[in-house]
């Protein structure tokens, strides 16, 4: 079959929104004192083109007709274009690129408001963005749900909205620029870094090692790439195990990079009070993440016998 180009225009409109509010911001705040790193710009625009590369492309047609495909766009959606856009910590410069009307009249007092402090409260708090990052692919890969968003299109859509929430969410709250308190701690990224590593885990393990289809649906659209049902789905399940854990291990070198810059900052001569303090404030820090680190260890082994168990059991 030759897929056809999809058309959405209410995703299209949003991006070239997006594009025109980060490049208006941009050019406002070009004389400012701190300067975007061009990395910054290219974070965005390639995090932009990832979900267009998911959602506007061949890839969403073919997705209908291949489990592995369907994975690669989840990749796209859920992981690869929240890291790149919260990457490039965009918010100023898109608040700064509305139209003065819309910002000063809407959107300031919307954020201002109780209900959307309520609202990113919950949904950023470390637990719950890590949770719904790994509960949602969980849900949506249950088979009755699964096969019933390929075949209904209002259903397809909520799937890819809730990944791609949740993933935004997770991601801007790992890779918040404020510290603590305003963000989480960095120990806090961390363990939510390996908990997504983790939570793969699982996951791509059952779907790769088990023994029964578990979505006919591929088949009754028509399968791709001439795999069978069941190598197709092992397939996808290597997508979910290998690629999507890589995703979550770059944020997680991103997050002790930038942790080992705040700890330099920190304890710089002239922020204590004494050459001993600074060593003492550094071993203290270094004690902390030793343990958290010796914790993320221990959740690996859990996942690594999570496997083995589910190796066993597998129908």
């Amino acid at each position: 079959m030759t897929p056809d180009w999809p058309l959405s225009p209410g995703l299209l409109t949003g991006v070239v929104i997006a594009a025109i509010c980060y490049v208006r911001g941009w050019l406002e705040q070009r004389s400012s004192t701190t300067a975007v790193s061009p990395w910054r710009h290219a974070g965005f625009f390639t995090g932009l083109a990832a979900l267009l590369i998911a959602l506007q492309s061949p890839l969403d047609v073919l997705a209908d007709h291949s489990f592995t495909l369907h994975q690669f766009q989840h990749l796209f959606l859920r992981a690869i274009g929240p890291l790149l856009l919260m990457l490039s910590v965009p918010q100023a410069l898109l608040i700064a690129g509305m139209p003065e009307k819309l910002r000063m009249r809407v959107f300031a007092p919307l954020l201002a408001s109780r209900a959307a402090g309520v609202f990113f409260g919950f949904f950023a708090h470390p637990f719950v963005a890590t949770f719904l990052l790994l509960a949602v692919p969980v849900f949506w890969h249950l088979p009755g749900y699964h096969d019933l968003s390929v075949r209904n299109a209002t259903a397809h859509s909520v799937m890819h909205v809730t990944m791609f929430v949740s993933g935004m969410f997770f991601f801007w709250r790992v890779l918040d620029p404020r510290p603590a308190p305003q963000g989480a701690s960095y120990g806090t990224r961390i363990v939510m870094s390996w908990a997504a590593i983790a939570g793969n885990i699982p996951l791509g393990a059952y779907i790769t090692l088990k023994s029964a289809v578990l979505y006919p649906v591929y088949g009754e659209n028509g399968r791709m790439l001439d795999l069978s049902a069941m190598a197709d789905e092992q397939l996808g399940g290597v997508v979910i195990w290998s690629p999507g854990s890589m995703v979550f291990a770059v944020l997680l070198v991103v997050v002790i990079r930038l942790w080992g810059m705040q700890e330099q900052q920190l304890n710089r001569p002239g922020q204590c009070e004494s050459a001993g303090d600074a060593k003492l404030s550094l071993a203290m820090a270094n004690r902390r993440m030793g343990w958290r680190l010796a914790a993320i260890a221990a959740t690996v082994g859990v996942g690594v016998a999570m496997v083995a168990v589910l190796r066993q059991f597998l129908p």
